[in-house]
């Protein structure tokens, strides 16, 4: 940071109260507006002004103010600057999306990263027979058009028994799509985790997982443990902007790297800390099984996104050429749908199997030491039996998500067949209508053996 940034930063403190926004509006801001400038604007399809004000703004708070971008479509790179004193560029790379330049040159990531262009998935549309089957119509559409109606929504989808059954969109949205699904990739990456276990190439109970930790006791942090956030790792996520996770995502060039170079916080096995750089490990570990960069891109596209027809969704990149697995993921209402479709049917769509139904039951087990809120490996779980959240008190006991910042999310609910999907950027959860979305969906669900709604 040079001097003349540290005496502007210092100045502006003192007539712009409270500090962390100047410093959300600074590097780490900067970065993050021009990587998610990047992928909503290249990869999303939606308008700069748009994205900025949608997804960016109400992350920076204040320190928005403080922002200016540029946006080069001939090259497809994005520029950001704080008062031209805090810098960032990000640039699109045709099949994994944007990635944030820190050190590196478009010219060493497209080396790093052939170029890959995505197929057309197939056309998904509404089963509309399966649904006046099994839900009340009126009640179904009323459902949706209330969630869209939220603040920032921008994509709701339910899926009953494989077949898609209701689905609204803001408008310049459709079902492909790509939005950002922030934490949603942590459910992701443990799905190929479970993908590599059921291939013998991973287990969760090894140690030892980098030639770094050999020394320290850090070597006793198990696979599982990074799943599960209780690691110890010292990579504090408080979204403030200074903290260790916000460096790890947008400081830097090696987002691993950078993980694997933290010290402990706590004794591994002991602590339940939802932290971004515990899954950020398990990605290192992943790709490390699969030889590099390259060939995990390979994987992921060949043996996951493709059987599934997932054709717009994209796991982006570091320069390194590193997925960020705890993050930076885009895909779409339908792609969101068809891999929630995996994990109701345990690991098994159209004949093949991705991983073990057994995997499943791994996912939704509960983590002893998360006793604030209930998680399992890469998944939320719910507790009906908490007086502070009577809302969960409605839903199935097997009730578990995937959850993103802002807001989105992926349900799963077994016992009712459904998948339902929301996508948007809404800060706080209890504004964005998914309690009311869900409760809507299961009240209009028709009970089989009463041929009424629930």
């Amino acid at each position: 940071m040079s001097r003349k940034y540290i005496l502007w930063l210092i100045a502006l403190v003192l007539v712009t109260p409270p500090a962390i926004y100047v410093v959300i509006a600074g590097p780490v801001g900067t970065a993050l507006t021009a990587k998610q400038l990047c992928s909503l604007t290249f990869v999303s399809g939606l308008e700069p002004a748009r994205a900025f004000n949608t997804y960016i703004r109400p992350l920076l708070g204040p320190g928005a103010w403080l922002m200016h971008y540029e946006i080069d479509r001939v090259r497809q790179h994005v520029d950001a600057d704080s008062f031209g004193f805090a810098r960032a560029t990000a640039i699109h790379h045709a099949g994994y999306g944007c990635v944030l330049l820190r050190q590196s040159s478009p010219e060493n990531v497209a080396a790093l990263l052939p170029q890959y262009e995505a197929k057309l998935p197939p056309v998904w549309g509404l089963n509309q027979r399966h649904r006046g089957g099994h839900f009340d119509n009126t009640a179904l559409s009323a459902a949706v058009d209330n969630a869209l109606g939220a603040p920032g929504t921008l994509a709701v989808l339910v899926v009953h028994a494989g077949e898609l059954v209701a689905e609204r969109y803001a408008q310049g949205i459709d079902g492909d799509t790509p939005l950002p699904g922030w934490s949603m990739g942590k459910t992701v990456t443990t799905v190929i985790a479970g993908m590599l276990a059921q291939r013998k190439f991973l287990g969760t109970e090894e140690v030892n997982l980098f030639n770094d930790w050999e020394e320290d006791d850090r070597a006793h942090i198990s696979f599982d443990q990074l799943l599960r956030m209780t690691s110890g790792i010292d990579i504090v996520e408080n979204k403030s902007g200074v903290d260790a996770n916000s460096v790890m995502l947008f400081g830097n060039g090696n987002t691993s790297a950078y993980a694997i170079g933290r010290g402990l916080r706590e004794t591994p096995g002991e602590v339940f800390a939802y932290t971004s750089g515990s899954t950020m490990l398990a990605a290192r570990v992943i790709s490390d099984r699969l030889s590099g960069p390259d060939p995990t891109a390979d994987f992921m596209r060949d043996e996951l996104f493709t059987p599934l027809n997932m054709h717009h969704t994209w796991f982006e990149t570091d320069e390194s050429g590193q997925f960020i697995g705890s993050s930076f993921i885009m895909s779409s209402a339908h792609d969101w749908a068809r891999f929630g479709q995996l994990l109701q049917n345990r690991g098994r769509v159209n004949g093949r199997l991705y991983f073990n139904a057994s995997w499943i039951d791994y996912m939704t087990t509960p983590t002893p030491q998360a006793v604030e809120r209930p998680y399992g490996a890469g998944v939320w779980l719910i507790d009906p039996e908490r007086p502070d959240q009577q809302w969960m008190q409605k839903l199935p006991p097997d009730t578990y998500y995937a959850s993103g910042l802002q807001t989105n999310q992926l349900w799963i609910i077994p016992s009712r067949d459904l998948v339902i999907v929301r996508l948007g950027a809404t800060s706080n959860f209890f504004k964005s209508g998914v309690i009311e979305l869900l409760s809507a969906v299961l009240a209009a669900q028709i009970d089989p053996h009463t041929q009424s709604s629930t």
